[in-house]
């Protein structure tokens, strides 16, 4: 009997009478949940779960035995846990399918975690945006895979050693985290015979740092005294922008805007720009696809996330503006809130 349902039989003080197909019938279905569906039954493979662990039930009396340290709730007046006006972390992943495309190819996440640990506890924040590239088969599959991939792998290789003491360089994970996601991307196009591809920006925040890893034209911005990018995009306008042969305003309307010398998924392997930023003052984080950026000027997006009282607030307002000046593409954004002063 899984360990879950013999706790919530408990729990109800009912005999475990109900099947999975049973409570999942019960469950009201999200529509903003997608299953994950591999084009032309590619297998995507799921890690196996742990083996269960037997249990005993345990006595009331018999928990004085395990040290519990933890306090009863007082039943006076609840502490104050929120003061209005003090900004704190946070963060909110919106996407939209835009006024024009018949299918939405971006995805989204945003993590924040906080570990144990002896001396202080640890909050790290993980966000990732991988954009399908359009006019190849199967964009949506790939920016998927690719954010999967991402969050699996620093889940598995910095996450979760912190939690046994161990703590790795971040950087070299970043960069094997959207290397697997280019392999696993170009694996599943060749076992399928096309050409799938995305673009995938991956932040790590940990304690005043940021982590980027960064293949194709997804933006980072670190907004605050300013807007900050913090990727450099992989396209051909980018490329003549670096090399000042082209202003940021000349290549909003340059035919070759879109077009990725770079992307996640085309080739056996990738470069990976890695990049380590240091937060001072700045105010909020933001990891967007282009159809935000190009469309909504990086002065507006400032004013719309410090204005904005939430992170989620922030994000359904830039992709409100998106659309109204357009929404030619999949709009996709993750809004970070940073705290106020000290990170600590």
């Amino acid at each position: 009997m899984p360990a879950w349902r013999d706790m919530l039989s408990r729990f109800r003080k009912t005999a475990p009478t109900h099947s999975n197909s049973e409570i999942a019938t019960a469950t009201v279905a999200d529509p903003g949940v997608e299953t994950l569906v591999a084009p032309h039954n590619l297998p995507i493979e799921i890690p196996a779960a742990a083996p269960e662990a037997e249990s005993q039930p345990i006595e009331a009396d018999e928990t004085r035995r395990f040290g519990d340290t933890t306090r009863s709730l007082a039943s006076s007046a609840p502490h104050l846990a929120v003061l209005l006006g003090e900004r704190v972390l946070s963060a909110a992943a919106l996407r939209d399918i835009g006024r024009e495309r018949q299918e939405n190819q971006d995805h989204c996440c945003a993590q924040i975690v906080t570990l144990p640990s002896d001396h202080s506890d640890l909050t790290l924040g993980l966000f990732v945006v991988a954009d399908g590239m359009g006019g190849h088969h199967d964009g949506g599959y790939a920016s998927k895979l690719a954010l999967t991939t991402v969050v699996q792998a620093v889940q598995a290789e910095y996450v979760l050693p912190i939690l046994s003491g161990e703590r790795r360089a971040p950087q070299p994970i970043m960069q094997a985290a959207v290397q697997a996601a280019n392999a696993a991307v170009h694996a599943a196009g060749q076992e399928a015979g096309n050409d799938m591809g995305t673009t995938c920006t991956a932040v790590l925040l940990d304690g005043q740092q940021l982590i980027t890893a960064h293949v194709g034209d997804t933006r980072a911005l670190l907004i605050g005294g300013g807007v900050k990018q913090l990727t450099t995009d992989h396209t051909a306008v980018g490329r003549l922008i670096a090399i000042g042969a082209l202003t940021p305003e000349e290549a909003l309307d340059h035919p070759l805007r879109s077009h990725l010398y770079r992307s996640v998924g085309q080739t056996p392997d990738v470069t990976v720009d890695v990049t380590t930023t240091t937060i001072h003052d700045e105010s909020h984080l933001v990891i967007c696809s282009d159809g935000l950026w190009g469309l909504v000027p990086e002065a507006e997006i400032a004013d719309i996330v410090t204005e904005a009282p939430t992170a989620q607030i922030a994000a359904r307002h830039l992709i409100a503006r998106a659309n109204l000046l357009g929404g030619h593409d999949n709009i996709s954004v993750v809004v970070v809130t940073l705290p106020d002063g000290s990170r600590g």
